[in-house]
């Protein structure tokens, strides 16, 4: 297996792992909307970048190990539009990786795994 390093902290990284030196600034993840094609984004980790994102107060859903599905923990009460590519949620939702506590960027794997899925 081939490691690459980060060039700003020197950790090793599987080849198109981004760094968690990297986490505070942006994230790469996967945006869902209601309708329309899914969208790779990058998106800073906060909690109100998040919550802009989807619309308001969020909620986690685990999908797999290493992958959290983002979206309004109130969808349904504000009446949002059903999301065509799963339609238990309703609004736009957001797909990113998950370490621990934290958010981490999707690898290129896992976009492109997750987008044939969604797609």
């Amino acid at each position: 297996m081939k490691y690459e390093k980060c060039e700003k902290c020197g950790a090793h990284l599987d080849h198109g792992e981004r760094c968690d030196c990297e986490k505070e600034k942006e994230l790469e993840a996967l945006l869902v909307p209601a309708k329309g094609k899914i969208q790779r984004i990058r998106i800073k980790d906060s909690l109100a970048e998040w919550q802009k994102a989807v619309g308001g107060y969020i909620e986690t859903v685990t999908m797999a190990e290493g992958v959290v599905l983002i979206c309004n923990k109130e969808g349904k009460l504000l009446d949002l539009p059903v999301n065509e590519h799963l339609c238990q949620i309703n609004g736009d939702f957001l797909l990113a990786g998950v370490r621990g506590d934290g958010f981490v960027s999707l690898t290129r794997k896992q976009m492109e795994q997750l987008e044939r899925l969604f797609a």
